[in-house]
């Protein structure tokens, strides 16, 4: 698969995230957004990385039957935790550590497994089921690549002072 604008989009986020200091003026709920962002990331791209090796292992037992439940990466137990043993700049490797093995397994992830057909299954942040649809594989993949990984780039880089005084 080609990953060239998920790179991007993933060099985007962390570059939001690393304007972000202990000195940046936040108010408690934005510090505890961007932990919680990038807490959610970290966790939903090892979702997402075990995800992409069941599809490309195309084992016939499986097929169709691939759920992607976000629940752990929704978990506000699991983000907690994270949270409390990681400082910031831990959340940020984290984010590009897992970031890195999820493009790694995509590519090497056969074209041909983009009409995969799987289960997404969301959770809201307080981890409570709030609904499933399907999906292709290529589809969730597009999907995390122009819109999910780009509006917690956009909302992180909101946060930055530049940001705030153009609003």
């Amino acid at each position: 698969m080609n990953t060239t604008d998920l790179a991007a989009a993933y060099q985007r986020l962390i570059a939001a995230a690393q304007a972000i200091s202990d000195g940046t003026p936040l108010d408690a709920d934005q510090r505890a957004d961007v932990d919680w962002t990038l807490c959610h990331i970290a966790l939903s791209d090892h979702i997402l990385t075990q995800a992409a090796r069941q599809v490309r292992s195309d084992r016939p037992e499986t097929t169709g039957k691939i759920v992607v439940d976000n629940q752990p990466a929704m978990d506000p137990a699991a983000i907690v935790a994270m949270t409390a043993v990681t400082i910031h700049q831990d959340r940020i490797a984290a984010v590009r550590q897992h970031a890195n093995s999820l493009i790694a397994e995509l590519d090497q992830t056969p074209d041909q497994t983009a009409h995969a057909r799987l289960t997404l299954r969301f959770h809201d942040k307080t981890g409570q089921h709030v609904g499933d649809t399907d999906m292709t594989w290529a589809d969730l993949i597009e999907l995390r690549t122009h819109q999910h990984i780009p509006a917690h780039a956009t909302r992180l880089a909101s946060y930055l002072p530049a940001a705030r005084a153009n609003e």
